[in-house]
């Protein structure tokens, strides 16, 4: 047992390592609980100084909590206990602040919570396949705290009171994490983790259409979740890879398997389309029909450099592993794949509404607005550019117009 002093304040800990992927939020009530301390006085203790007692906008509790000073006593490093935190695990464009906590009810009878848990993108269980809840199991309230509350008034207690585990928190609880483990793996690789290759969101609204409270940011997530199901790691169960990641709706697009004249060849097939639909039922028709027949139309008039020159001037690649939206350069392959994948994705789409465009160049920004907001990501390695979409079913609340 290792006994040191903070603040006049003699605390208590047995160096052990946290379980795989467990969260800070379990982390930190152990430790209460084996120093007796309520969250308000662990939070009040190792709260940074230089915001200590100020209400700082933006900052909850996990950005207000000294990590360097609290790692000692927890027997780890800064990054270890860093790693245990939900911003180490978000994937988007922008800093997602602190959502609501999430359980897994099946974890939550084996004391166990990981960090993955409190992410904005993963909604169900990896270990068990379940929905993740944001509700308190008993009383149905929301865990929407981002301050000391969220700790609840005691360790081992929501903020409601109610206890969201029944066996004791003192120790860390054996948990198989290989799925666990292998889903962090890949938020890694999508943040860039690896030299070999780049990950960025695509976007032909501006650097600001990618809102974190925005139905455009979820399509960006739900796209990005999708692509997390493309390279399922052996031992993954396939109920928990199809049911949540869904990679049957995901579509690519790769720059090596463009050929040159590829804009000739998908006005071809748009075409195609519109003749086989031309076959179905009318209630099909109707769906589906006057969309891909203006694009054919409208984009052989424009024409497949002028779409170029268009997108170019639109383009936001918009990086996965920083919370930036710089926009970068792209050269003539990389728009070539994202023209090829924004055709492709708007005949796709339903949900359109009517659209009577007066040239080429109308129809080219309806397209831009409505299935390139996002239009997925792309991830650009040495040897090639492939651009990752799902088709899009738009709502009418997603048919206001964009601010620029």
């Amino acid at each position: 047992m290792t006994v040191q002093t903070h603040s006049n304040l003699s605390l208590n800990w047995a160096p052990t390592n946290p379980a795989a992927m467990e969260s800070f939020w379990v982390l930190a009530q152990r430790f209460m609980i084996r120093n007796v301390l309520s969250p308000y006085e662990f939070c009040h203790h190792f709260e940074r100084p230089e915001i200590r007692g100020r209400s700082v906008a933006g900052r909850h509790i996990y950005r207000r909590l000294d990590l360097a000073r609290l790692a000692p006593f927890l027997g780890q490093s800064t990054d270890t206990i860093g790693s245990c935190l939900p911003m180490a695990w978000e994937v988007g464009i922008r800093d997602s602040g602190l959502g609501p906590l999430k359980l897994c009810k099946l974890c939550a009878e084996r004391g166990f919570h990981s960090a993955l848990f409190e992410t904005g993108w993963l909604d169900v269980c990896p270990i068990h396949n379940r929905p993740l809840t944001d509700r308190c199991p008993t009383c149905n309230k929301l865990l929407s705290h981002i301050s000391w509350k969220r700790f609840g008034p005691a360790p081992g207690a929501l903020a409601c009171g109610h206890a969201w585990s029944e066996v004791s928190l003192r120790d860390a609880p054996d948990v198989d994490g290989t799925d666990l483990r292998r889903l962090a793996e890949w938020v890694l690789r999508l943040k860039g983790g690896s030299s070999e290759e780049t990950w960025y969101a695509v976007s032909l609204q501006g650097v600001n259409s990618l809102r974190q409270d925005d139905l455009d940011f979820r399509e960006l997530v739900d796209c990005l979740a999708a692509i997390v199901g493309i390279g399922k790691p052996a031992g993954i169960r396939n109920a928990f890879w199809l049911r949540h990641f869904r990679p049957s709706r995901l579509r690519q697009t790769r720059r090596g398997a463009l050929r040159a004249d590829w804009f000739d060849a998908t006005l071809l097939r748009v075409s195609r389309y519109v003749d086989a639909l031309g076959k179905q039922p009318w209630q099909e028709q109707i769906v589906h029909l006057p969309r891909p027949y203006e694009t054919h139309r409208w984009l052989r008039e424009l024409g497949h450099r002028h779409m170029i020159n268009a997108l170019r001037a639109r383009v936001h690649l918009l990086p996965l592993w920083e919370h930036k939206t710089t926009r970068f350069s792209v050269d003539e392959r990389i728009l070539n794949t994202i023209a090829c994948a924004l055709l492709h994705k708007h005949v796709l789409s339903t949900g359109h509404p009517k659209f009577e465009s007066a040239s080429g160049m109308d129809h080219f920004e309806h397209m831009c607005r409505f299935s390139g907001a996002p239009l997925g990501c792309v991830r650009i390695s040495r040897r090639d550019v492939t651009v990752y979409w799902t088709p899009t079913t738009l709502t009418p609340d997603r048919l206001n117009p964009r601010p620029e």
